[in-house]
């Protein structure tokens, strides 16, 4: 199965690579995300490079950067040793812009009944 994720691969330029996606191994899960939040101002500051040299940003964008930091989905698979998460449940992470994320199962929160994904995503 591959993932598409977006990529700041230099200043004004964007790209969208398929990648691989592994299987969870123990103690992972695999989300699909369904929303994810794009904040303009932190992608505008990122992609258009509107900072300073030697700023937090300066340090934190190195291209080719993967934006994006809160993002909505449903898990997908489990790795062995996960037992407070199943398949089919709908969670929200602070990851990147991705179709899939690996991720272990403490950087996870359950979207409450009533909260739409996109709604979802504003909880970082």
């Amino acid at each position: 199965m591959d993932s598409l994720n977006m990529y700041f691969v230099e200043q004004h330029q964007v790209k969208l690579v398929h990648e691989a996606v592994p299987d969870p191994g123990p103690n992972e899960v695999l989300v699909k995300t369904s929303k994810t939040l794009i904040s303009t101002g932190t992608e505008t500051i990122c992609l258009e490079r509107r900072f300073e040299p030697g700023s937090h940003y300066d340090r934190w964008v190195q291209y080719p950067f993967p934006p994006g930091y809160s993002l909505a989905g449903s898990i997908v698979a489990v790795g062995s040793g996960v037992s407070d998460f199943e398949p089919g449940q709908r969670v929200a992470i602070r990851a990147n812009h991705r179709q899939y994320v690996l991720t272990s199962p403490q950087r996870l929160y359950r979207i409450p009944d009533g909260v739409s994904d996109e709604e979802a995503t504003w909880f970082g």
